[in-house]
């Protein structure tokens, strides 16, 4: 998606495609992750962001963004048992551009 471009980190140095890597967690507790979205287009976007995985939900979420401005996401997850392996999810973007 060359609309926006999206980094683990704040220094925008980590982007990513799609498959969010969220660590480990143990069963019954919550951990938060953030994603930090950037609109690389001149104009403003409407989004909606999906985070396919399960016990996983969006805590601050984003619906626009302006041109060429970067906005912190937050999810959280809180898994119903341990696993070894790191969870991972697949974020889904729709966007559309605001005209006017």
């Amino acid at each position: 998606m060359e609309e926006i471009k999206i980094f683990l980190d704040k220094e925008l140095s980590k982007e990513i495609n799609g498959i969010i890597e969220l660590g480990t967690v143990v069963a019954g507790e919550s951990t938060e992750r953030k994603i930090y979205v950037q609109n690389q287009t001149s104009s403003k976007l409407n989004l909606n962001l999906f985070l396919e995985g399960e016990n996983i939900s969006l805590v601050k979420e984003i619906k626009e963004l302006a041109s060429h401005k970067v906005e912190e996401v937050v999810f959280e997850l809180k898994p119903n048992i341990t696993i070894v392996q790191p969870i991972r999810a697949k974020l889904k973007i729709k966007l559309n551009y605001v005209v006017g």
